[in-house]
């Protein structure tokens, strides 16, 4: 797993930990095989997951945008920020993004993930 992807894990547990939804400690065995795709450039990136039924969460009329945490990365000075996105009850995809158009890292070489 890369740190982008570790990342990228440690956010979607943290919804699965606040919404009290336990299914999500599985989703570590199987992370990368649910992503659809993974954009990363200008300041920020955009993962798209499969439809999976590990990801259908909540109920399937919900609809909405939450935005769980924000990170220090590593060579960054400013904090940068999440959203999930979730239709008809599932996880569709994670946004990560500058809050002042700092360019996102190509590589990732260290977070810390804190509550907003």
């Amino acid at each position: 797993m890369t740190v982008q992807e570790k990342m990228e894990f440690e956010i979607i547990t943290k919804f699965f930990v606040n919404r009290g939804i336990l299914s999500g400690i599985s989703l570590i065995e199987s992370y990368s095989a649910l992503v659809l795709s993974r954009h990363i450039g200008g300041s920020g990136f955009m993962t798209v997951f499969r439809d999976e039924p590990i990801l259908h969460i909540l109920p399937n009329l919900c609809n909405e945008d939450i935005s769980p945490c924000e990170a220090t990365l590593d060579g960054k000075s400013n904090p940068f920020g999440f959203v999930i996105m979730i239709k008809h009850g599932r996880i569709e995809w994670l946004e990560g993004f500058s809050y002042d158009g700092e360019p996102w890292p190509e590589e990732l070489h260290g977070y810390r993930i804190h509550d907003i």
